[in-house]
């Protein structure tokens, strides 16, 4: 993480460690993360939800150009600064990737995982980073529509992607 180095990526600036812990210094994103501020405002407008979800692609772009996949792409995962500029965080599950290497790991937050992953699919890598993009594409969703998403609770990964399902089709 720290050879990533875009303005929507939040920076690692060192790494701190002795027998017990580790400690990561990062940026710090004054302005919490995307779903703090999608719960406290309830809804974003178009004009403001546009400019985060661009930004938020050209942090995920670079990621997949250097052959990194994030796999945890979520509302959480998405800092904001003191002026709303994106900051993608939370790097811990991403990988390198190769077009000739598959991966099979389910991982990630379940409501925002891709299919390919519930269904124990071989996966390049970038598509699962699509697919999650649509989480915080949602920022415009009145609050009454994202509150009726259910958790998922079941370690079957039929089970999961069966509820996802539901989800969706509501």
């Amino acid at each position: 993480m720290k050879a990533l180095k875009h303005p929507n990526i939040i920076r690692l600036l060192d790494v701190i460690e002795d027998e017990e812990i580790v400690c990561l210094v990062m940026d710090y994103a004054s302005g919490g993360d995307l779903e703090e501020r999608i719960m406290r405002q309830q809804r974003l407008s178009e004009e403001e939800a546009r400019p985060i979800f661009l930004q938020l692609l050209a942090a995920v772009q670079y990621c997949h150009q250097n052959h990194i996949i994030h796999r945890d792409l979520k509302p959480d995962n998405v800092l904001l600064d003191e002026h709303g500029n994106v900051k993608l965080a939370d790097f811990g599950l991403a990988v390198t990737f190769s077009e000739e290497g598959h991966l099979a790991e389910f991982c990630g937050t379940p409501e925002f995982s891709a299919p390919e992953m519930f269904l124990r699919e071989e996966y390049v890598g970038p598509e699962v980073d699509v697919w999650s993009l649509g989480s915080p594409s949602h920022v415009s969703l009145p609050l009454e529509w994202r509150a009726r998403r259910p958790t998922l609770s079941s370690p079957d990964p039929n089970t999961e992607w069966e509820v996802g399902q539901a989800w969706t089709d509501s």
